[in-house]
This record gives structure tokens, C-alpha cells and sequence, in this order.
């Protein structure tokens, strides 16, 4: 049964209110049973779970966008999508993607200016498995790029390290 005073829905045997107190019971009557609420004063509570929904959908878009806009990125497609002189028969993306367990690229700027693309990913070196990175330094303006760095597990490697690491690459 509803409250006639304030809407409130009480158990069908009560005789006051719930929350306000008022009589359910109208004079000379038993019991009244009302199956509606009154119109007065009911109106439906607007719920703040779909404002605060939409900004964690937005915030979650923004953030894939953004962690996924440096794999498509010109600086990292362009080497990607290039070929090394000495190994023209894979691009560098399909080269490195093959041989490194979960190949990860970003590029950047290193404080010089210069801009780089580096790859990173799982390799066995000497039987153990390590973290190699291989950095390119990257001229998009002529459209070339070139080895610049490799490390094995944050070790730099000298460049004996890296043409025989490019020989397996490309096997």
C-alpha cells in the first residue's frame, strides 16, 4: 500500500506510515489499498551511473587510441614497412615480427633531435632468452633509415653483435 501523503510504499497491514507517519486509513474504512502511488510529488530519480559509464568509455578510447597510434605511426611504418639493402626479399616489420617473441615498435626523439624507431622482443642469445632492442635512426624527409644501437637486456652491443643477430633475422 502507498503513503496518500508522501508515496512511500508500506506493507499491505500497516496503519501509519513508514516514513512519515501518516494514517493508511481512511475514515470509516477499514483499510485502504492503493495499487498506485500518488501522482503528486513521484517523479523518477535520474541515475548518474550513465554519466560517470560514458566518461570511463571515453577515457578508455582515448587511452587505446594513443597506445596503439605509435605502432601506426609514419616513423615506425616507414621502417616497417622497409627493406634493408643487404636482405631485400622481407621488409624489417616481417623480419624482426618473425624472429622476436612479441615484437613491440615505438619511435621517438632522442635529445639530439634525432628521430628513432626501436624494436623490441624475446630472443635466445648464447641459450639464454633475452630482451634485444635494435634502434634505427630515421631521415623520413629522403625516406631512408638506418641501424644505429642494439642491446641485449639493456646491454649495448657492439656492431659484430648486431650483423650477426641480422644474419639469424633474416635467415
Amino acid at each position: 500500500m502507498f503513503c496518500s501523503k508522501c508515496g512511500t510504499q508500506n506493507d499491505e497491514a500497516s496503519t501509519f506510515c513508514s516514513k512519515c507517519g501518516n494514517s493508511l486509513q481512511k475514515e470509516g474504512a477499514a483499510s485502504v489499498v492503493q495499487t498506485q502511488p500518488p501522482a503528486i510529488g513521484m517523479t523518477k530519480k535520474k541515475s548518474k551511473k550513465i554519466p560517470i559509464i560514458l566518461a570511463v568509455v571515453a577515457v578508455i578510447v582515448v587511452i587505446i587510441i594513443a597506445s596503439g597510434s605509435s605502432s601506426d605511426d609514419r616513423y615506425v611504418k616507414m621502417v616497417k614497412e622497409g627493406r634493408m639493402d643487404n636482405y631485400p626479399q622481407k621488409t624489417v616489420g616481417r623480419a624482426f615480427g618473425d624472429f622476436m617473441g612479441n615484437a613491440k615498435w615505438e619511435s621517438g626523439r632522442s635529445e639530439e633531435g634525432q628521430r628513432f624507431v626501436n624494436v623490441r622482443g624475446r630472443i635466445m642469445y648464447a641459450d639464454k632468452e633475452v630482451e634485444a632492442l635494435v634502434q634505427f635512426f630515421v631521415d623520413h624527409d629522403k625516406g631512408r633509415f638506418e641501424y644505429h644501437a642494439c642491446e641485449f637486456n639493456g646491454i649495448p652491443q657492439n656492431n659484430a653483435i648486431f650483423w650477426a643477430l641480422l644474419e639469424k633475422v633474416y635467415e
